[in-house]
């Protein structure tokens, strides 16, 4: 079992309060997800509630395999969200996958 963590900064808000919004319209359409795409057993978001850090929201998944992975990031599902509500405000992200004991 793998577990793929990726955190986001998000840049490009008008206000905090529309940042929000779409914080919280990402963990929405993510958190979807595992009913959807079969190789993904489960997925989280969790939005960061420290307004002092850099990272604005992290995701926390369980795949089976890093191929399965490779085909969770692929998947048109996948890609529609964070194309349409991360790529254009994306500043930073960070990944790491390792294998659960």
């Amino acid at each position: 079992m793998v577990r793929h963590i990726v955190m986001f900064a998000l840049d490009g808000f008008p206000t905090p309060g529309d940042k929000q919004r779409h914080l919280l319209r990402i963990k929405t359409s993510l958190e979807m997800l595992p009913s959807q795409i079969e190789r993904l057993n489960k997925l989280k978001v969790y939005l960061n509630i420290n307004e002092k850090e850099e990272y604005d929201f992290v995701i926390e998944a369980e795949l089976n395999c890093m191929d399965c992975v490779k085909a969770y990031q692929e998947d048109p599902l996948h890609q529609r969200i964070i194309n349409d509500f991360v790529k254009p405000y994306l500043k930073k992200r960070a990944c790491v996958d390792y294998v659960i004991d």
